[in-house]
């Protein structure tokens, strides 16, 4: 079967095309037949050599839609021709016109969603839905600045954020981002390149400050959000784009914040996968129905062939990406 996999080369040359046998299918696991897979940030971490998470070369993606082909000895769910979804690890091999996961993890796709907007509410809805409602527990009326809110995770939480009846605000880059996250559900948007953000939050509030931020980059960003914080206030990051956080500044960033009771949480989706395996298919199946209502509609940016995953890599690495992008892998 063709597959992406990756060589010994970081970077997006590193995922090359080639053939890999995929074997018998292991124990409680299916064998889906890919229709299109997520492409997500911790691919490209992997591919450009900043996650050695797994000796090379390796398949790559973890995020998948398509329909169930062969059941391993035990696997108990979805039959053969099920239509499914499915989150793995990193190194599912999810690039590929075949991949194997575990049955348990695999979630019936309701009848009316396609395959590909089945794939592009996994990774995404999943980690937006786990930092709005388990990590911030966010609720009606309360506002929510987005970091990087034109892309997967940010589009999505500015769609789950209106439909829990909160006020997101964007954080963008440009003009562009800024109108795709107000298609998508934000009533104002910052573009933190050439906007003073602590003073556009402070106005938009009318000086209160904001109830959550969701904050994709760390390094100095995060003694910075906490100084924007309502009373309980609550920041949650989710990555560190710009690196871990100074010290100093975010020791006192915190004890000014004491006396307004705000809080700082750090929140990873594979935490939920490992520990919560249960409780993380319930929140797909709960943005599949969503998706199935006509309540969120995923944000495709681009679906190209298996045989262009160096472009879509290449997407990701120029925060050229407005929504999802997702690869085509089996007819």
């Amino acid at each position: 079967m063709r597959a992406a996999l990756l060589t010994s080369s970081p970077g997006a040359e590193g995922a090359a095309i080639g053939e890999r046998d995929p074997g018998p299918v292991p124990r409680e696991h299916v064998r889906v037949r890919v229709a299109f897979a997520g492409v997500n940030h911790i691919d490209l971490l992997i591919a450009d050599g900043k996650l050695a998470l797994a000796p090379r070369p390796a398949g790559l993606g973890l995020e998948l839609a398509g329909t169930v082909e062969a059941l391993g000895e035990g696997a108990r769910g979805p039959a053969v021709g099920a239509r499914v979804v499915a989150m793995g690890t990193p190194f599912t091999g999810a690039f590929a016109e075949l991949a194997d996961v575990e049955a348990r993890r695999a979630v019936l796709v309701p009848d009316g969603v396609p395959l590909d907007r089945a794939a592009a509410s996994v990774v995404t809805y999943a980690t937006a839905w786990t930092l709005l409602r388990d990590r911030a527990r966010i609720a009606p009326g309360e506002t929510v600045l987005v970091y990087g809110a034109a892309g997967g995770v940010g589009t999505a939480a500015l769609q789950l954020a209106r439909h829990l009846g909160a006020r997101p605000i964007a954080l963008v880059g440009d003009p562009s981002k800024g109108d795709h996250a107000a298609r998508h559900g934000a009533a104002s948007a910052i573009d933190h390149r050439r906007e003073d953000v602590a003073a556009r939050v402070r106005a938009l509030t009318d000086g209160r400050g904001v109830d959550v931020v969701l904050n994709a980059a760390g390094g100095a960003t995060l003694a910075r959000d906490l100084g924007l914080l309502a009373p309980f206030g609550r920041l949650v990051c989710f990555g560190f784009l710009e690196g871990p956080p100074g010290g100093a500044e975010l020791g006192a960033a915190l004890a000014e914040g004491f006396g307004r009771s705000v809080s700082l949480a750090v929140s990873d989706l594979f935490t939920s996968y490992r520990e919560a395996p249960e409780r993380f298919s319930r929140t797909v199946e709960e943005v599949l129905a969503l998706v199935a209502r006509g309540a969120l509609e995923p944000a495709i940016h681009a679906t190209w062939p298996l045989e262009r995953v160096g472009e879509a890599l290449d997407a990701l690495r120029a925060r050229a990406v407005h929504g999802k992008v997702l690869l085509r892998c089996a007819a």
